[in-house]
């Protein structure tokens, strides 16, 4: 079947929101600046990822919340990336956006660092 093939281009600047309320994504990419605005690509997810590969303290929660990123899957369409710590290690699930339930809790979403 057909994949993704990312390039990554030097260091990308990502900044972490962390929820303050419950809400649907299309509120979140709203308040985040629009949809291009929060685009992050799966390689700097696992960059992150790799450097808490254990579940250690950083910049991704470790607890019973998520951190939120949007992705382009491979038809190009933008999906929200769930990435949470398990007992087993690191789950990674992909949602369309506005699923039924919303993002609670201190939840981090990720977006792009622009100046």
């Amino acid at each position: 079947g057909g994949g993704k093939i990312e390039e990554v281009s030097g260091e990308q600047v990502i900044r972490r929101h962390k929820l303050s309320r419950c809400s649907r994504d299309t509120p979140i990419l709203r308040e985040l600046g629009g949809k291009e605005r929060v685009v992050v690509g799966l390689a700097e997810i696992y960059q992150l990822i790799a450097r808490q590969p254990n579940g250690e303290s950083g910049v991704l929660n470790t607890d019973a919340y998520a951190n939120i990123f949007y992705v382009k899957d491979c038809a190009d369409r933008l999906v929200a990336v769930a990435v949470d710590w398990r007992t087993a290690g690191w789950r990674v699930s992909a949602f369309q956006l506005d699923s039924p339930e919303p993002w609670c809790g201190e939840n981090n979403v990720f977006s792009r660092l622009y100046h």
